[in-house]
C-alpha cells in the first residue's frame, strides 16, 4: 500500500450527513452544483479502503458526464497516473472503466445514455455500493438499479 494520504477535501453539513449515515439505502439529492458527484466520489474512496475487495459502481447518464464528474476527478485524487507508481493510491483501466485499489477494492464507470450502453451482464452480478448519477432514469435504469442495488 502506497504511503500517500488520500485527502478527501471538507464535506458541506449536507453531505457530512450522506457520509456519516449508515442506513441501507441513503438518497442525496439537489440543484445542480451542489455537491452529489463529490460525495458519491468521496463514499467511494473511503468504502473503496475501509472495505478491502468491495466492488462499487457509478453510473450517470453519458459517458461524458461520467468522464467528467467521476472518472477524471477520482483518477486525479488518486494518483491513478502518478510517475512515480509506488505513489500511486489506485490503478484506473480505461478498456475496463474501471479503478483497482492494492485491496482488491474496484469502483467500476458505466453510462446509460441506452440500454445496451451498460455492458454487463443482466444476471449473477453483484455490487456492494452502486452510486447512481442524479441524471440517469428511464425504465431500464430501475431494472438496472434491482440488479444492483445489493448493499453490505
Amino acid at each position: 500500500m502506497p504511503s500517500e494520504v488520500l485527502d478527501l477535501g471538507t464535506p458541506q453539513p449536507k453531505q457530512v450527513e450522506f457520509l456519516t449515515d449508515t442506513h441501507n439505502v441513503v438518497a442525496f439529492g439537489g440543484a445542480r452544483g451542489g455537491g452529489k458527484s463529490w460525495v458519491v466520489d468521496c463514499k467511494a474512496k473511503v468504502m473503496s479502503y475501509a472495505c478491502p475487495g468491495i466492488t462499487q459502481i457509478i453510473v450517470r447518464k453519458t459517458y461524458p458526464e461520467l468522464t467528467e464528474n467521476h472518472i477524471v476527478p477520482l483518477t486525479r485524487a488518486l494518483q491513478c497516473y502518478h510517475p512515480d507508481r509506488h505513489r500511486r493510491l489506485a490503478v484506473y483501466n480505461d478498456s475496463k472503466k474501471t479503478i483497482t485499489f492494492p485491496n482488491g477494492s474496484r469502483i467500476l464507470f458505466r453510462y446509460l445514455e441506452r440500454e445496451k450502453d451498460l455492458g454487463l451482464p443482466r444476471y449473477g452480478v453483484r455490487y456492494h455500493v452502486p452510486g447512481r448519477g442524479h441524471a440517469v432514469h428511464g425504465g431500464y435504469v430501475q431494472d438496472f438499479v434491482g440488479l444492483c442495488a445489493w448493499y453490505k
